[in-house]
């Protein structure tokens, strides 16, 4: 992590040239606090593509989530109104269904 102190960016160049040099986010400081983040445009969109793809993985998840759950909603409604079978019969029937 590279952190440099406000009075540096005084010199645009030499501050844009590292941006482009070091490809990842450059921390400001002020007084010794965190200030800002600065970065080149090429390190901003790979951040940005980054975050797209963990936003979508999520939206993934989370259908499979709502799946999932609506799926053991199902089976729980099944078992409450006796809409069950046997696990050995139904092994059974799958079994011999496949000529197993």
């Amino acid at each position: 992590m590279t952190i440099i102190p406000i009075k540096e960016l005084k010199d645009t160049a030499a501050i844009a040239q590292k941006c482009r040099e070091l490809d990842e986010p450059i921390h400001i400081t002020k007084n010794g606090y965190g200030e800002m983040v600065i970065m080149s445009t090429k390190t901003f969109e790979r951040y940005e593509s980054a975050l797209q793809q963990l936003m979508q993985q999520a939206l993934i998840r989370q259908q499979d989530l709502q799946e999932t759950v609506a799926a053991v909603k199902e089976g729980l409604a099944d078992v409450a109104e006796g809409r069950t079978v046997d696990a050995r019969d139904a092994i059974a029937r799958i079994r011999q269904s496949h000529g197993l």
